[in-house]
């Protein structure tokens, strides 16, 4: 993916996360890999990389929707994201005002969705640097409004646990 650092970056470094976040490489096994809950990983993965495949904690329809930092990492960092996990996580997201991407790549919320993410995938795979920047482009102004709703859903939760009893 062809850098265009206006966008793809945040302007920060790796290591004004490494500060505020933990990297736990016994528990990420010995890949090298940060388990962290505050940065988006290693910057240069993060800045050459296209499509965010989150595989959230629970897949299990039967418990309570659930969505953990994975997914709000694409939102933050600007990414089009798709979720192997609950198949009503679009609908959560969409009713908190998020934006997904069904109108580009639908039926990825169903009982075939690994299959449809692997097909995705392979479509995506076969896309020239241009074509995925077109498609991005068109993105961008979903891409800007989660990560602007994020921002705003992180300071309403903030709001509600300070007024929890006051409701």
């Amino acid at each position: 993916f062809p850098s265009h650092d206006i966008f793809r970056t945040l302007g920060e470094a790796q290591e004004d996360y490494v500060k505020r976040g933990h990297h736990w490489l016994k528990m990420s096994g010995n890949f090298g890999i940060p388990h962290d809950i505050h940065s988006l990983g290693y910057l240069d993965v993060w800045q050459n990389h296209f499509l965010t495949v989150v595989n959230e904690t629970e897949g299990d329809d039967s418990w309570p929707t659930f969505v953990s930092e994975k997914t709000w990492k694409p939102m933050i960092g600007l990414r089009p994201f798709v979720v192997n996990g609950q198949s009503r996580i679009y609908d959560w997201l969409q009713g908190h005002g998020f934006r997904t991407f069904d109108w580009l790549w639908p039926g990825l919320d169903g009982p075939d969705r690994i299959r449809a993410i692997a097909d995705l995938l392979a479509d995506l795979s076969g896309k020239s640097d241009q074509e995925l920047w077109d498609l991005w482009d068109r993105m961008l102004p979903d891409l800007l409004h989660n990560r602007q709703r994020f921002r705003e859903f992180g300071y309403e939760q903030y709001n509600k646990s300070r007024n929890l009893w006051l409701a």
